[in-house]
């Protein structure tokens, strides 16, 4: 299984930047696409004060990950 860590490594990746702010300030709709993944965590239920990166213990399936995928190619 995969981590919203690594999804987060493959859209910056695909959108060829380096840092998370760079996709952030891509567009508006980027900005709230990265807000969407930073919120995962919560989603999932990963309590934060027992993991030291949360996108690292956020476990995504793999239909997560190709909803996901869509959402981002959509962008």
């Amino acid at each position: 299984m995969r981590n919203v860590r690594e999804f987060k490594e493959y859209v910056m990746k695909e959108s060829g930047v380096q840092k998370h702010f760079e996709f952030c300030e891509l567009s508006r709709d980027h900005l709230m696409f990265w807000e969407k993944l930073n919120r995962l965590w919560d989603k999932n239920k990963v309590p934060a004060e027992s993991v030291n990166d949360v996108d690292d213990a956020t476990v995504l399936t793999d239909e997560q990950w190709q909803e996901l995928e869509e959402e981002f190619n959509a962008l």
